[in-house]
């Protein structure tokens, strides 16, 4: 198994020394970034998704709570 890791990851140096694909993939990481920080500023997306999960986070420790409080009132 760790030779075929190792034949693996020789590999795909190769493959990256021939086709540079290392510094393609940043370029279009760079360009894929700077359009979601775009549109981030445009319609405020961190902004709505950060309350989508407050809300999401706050209903699902309100259930914890209840099942807790449940299963200590059957205890009793």
């Amino acid at each position: 198994m760790g030779m075929k890791v190792v034949s693996l990851v020789e590999e795909l140096l190769d493959i990256n020394s021939e086709l540079q694909l290392l510094s393609k993939l940043q370029v279009v990481n760079g360009k894929i970034l700077d359009k979601i920080l775009i549109l981030d500023r445009k319609h405020k997306i961190k902004d709505k998704l950060t309350n989508i999960l407050q809300w999401i986070f706050q209903n699902a420790s309100k259930a914890a709570k209840q099942v807790r409080a449940d299963m200590e009132e059957r205890q009793k």
